[in-house]
């Protein structure tokens, strides 16, 4: 059911399920990302579109936190349980798509285009230094995270890129600054390449 859910959950054709249900929205305009769609939030008092929902079904709210999937939004707007859900996600799929399961994957950490493409390995030597400074052993982390590293140029510079995985699958990623000279200590993944937004991710969620 999990990987059934999931992958209706990605293909929900939430324009025309808000439209059905007389929902206002927004799909461009002031905060409003890339290929994400904008309601008034359900769980706290929004009078202004604070409530995304991004491609992959994945919603957030900008005042009263992380919301889940889709399937949270039709329980509170169809007032229905999980099973009536589904039967909502499967009545609104988008047109032409392949109902054919994907296979459980492995943990590879490839990345499927999240990762940076500057992100490699080995570790270099300033990167490995930050992990044991911290406590780390550098090797055990790079076989137990899959971590990678970005060297001196690209966006993610000088990081250690730290992939986040679900179902064995890479969702997202952070990039955590090894100078301790970058304005940013952190950068994650773009939203519009973002499988799952960060927010809506529990770090090594896999393993528990």
């Amino acid at each position: 059911m999990e990987r059934s859910f999931r992958f209706l959950i990605e293909n929900f054709d939430i324009i025309s399920y808000l439209e059905d249900r007389g929902i206002e929205y927004r799909t461009s305009g002031k905060n409003v990302s890339k290929g994400w769609v904008e309601i008034n939030c359900l769980w706290c008092d929004d009078p202004s579109f604070h409530l995304g929902i991004s491609p992959q079904g994945w919603m957030n709210c900008w005042r009263c936190g992380p919301k889940g999937s889709v399937v949270n939004l039709i329980r509170a707007v169809d007032r229905c349980g999980e099973r009536g859900a589904y039967r909502i996600l499967l009545q609104y799929q988008k047109p032409n798509v392949d109902f054919t399961l994907p296979q459980k994957s492995v943990h590879t950490f490839d990345g499927d285009g999240i990762l940076p493409k500057e992100a490699k390995l080995p570790l270099p030597p300033l990167h490995r230094e930050y992990l044991r400074k911290r406590g780390f052993d550098p090797d055990y982390i790079v076989r137990k995270y899959g971590i990678r590293a970005c060297s001196v140029t690209g966006r993610y510079k000088l990081r250690i890129v730290i992939p986040v995985v679900v179902g064995g699958e890479v969702v997202n990623f952070t990039a955590r600054d090894v100078t301790g000279k970058a304005h940013a200590r952190y950068k994650s993944c773009p939203s519009d390449r973002a499988k799952v937004p960060l927010k809506c991710c529990v770090y090594n969620i896999d393993t528990v």
